[in-house]
């Protein structure tokens, strides 16, 4: 009989933290995955704006200008990822939708554009 209670209580406790642990998944996404951030935070402004300077530096279209940032994630890692949908013009192409991922280490001054895709949203066509 003691045995039976003590077996209860143990399956009790681990469906109750199974239970827990679930609720705070959702509650809080997915531990070491991308969470939403604020597209008015200083940080995502800066990662954006290195990231508008980097595209326009690889495209043969010339400067970029910055409209908007529509969408900003991040996701800390062994400094921080900014995954970034950015709304830009530039003078061939018009207006371009660009996804980037930027690394951002402050502490050893290491910042790269480790992803871009951009893309004219009057043609549709993929431009870099």
């Amino acid at each position: 009989m003691a045995l039976t209670v003590v077996l209860f209580l143990v399956v009790v406790s681990v469906l109750n933290g199974a239970t827990s642990a679930s609720l705070n998944k959702r509650q809080t996404g997915l531990v070491g995955g991308y969470s939403p951030a604020n597209v008015h935070d200083i940080d995502v402004n800066e990662m954006a704006d290195f990231s508008r300077r980097a595209i326009s530096s690889r495209s043969n279209s010339g400067p970029s200008t910055l409209i908007r940032i529509v969408k900003a994630e991040k996701q800390v890692v062994a400094g921080m990822n900014y995954k970034l949908t950015l709304e830009m013009e530039n003078a061939n192409d018009g207006v371009i939708l660009c996804d980037v991922i930027v690394f951002d280490q402050p502490w050893t001054n290491t910042r790269r554009l480790r992803e871009s895709s951009c893309m004219a949203v009057c043609t549709g066509k993929q431009i870099f």
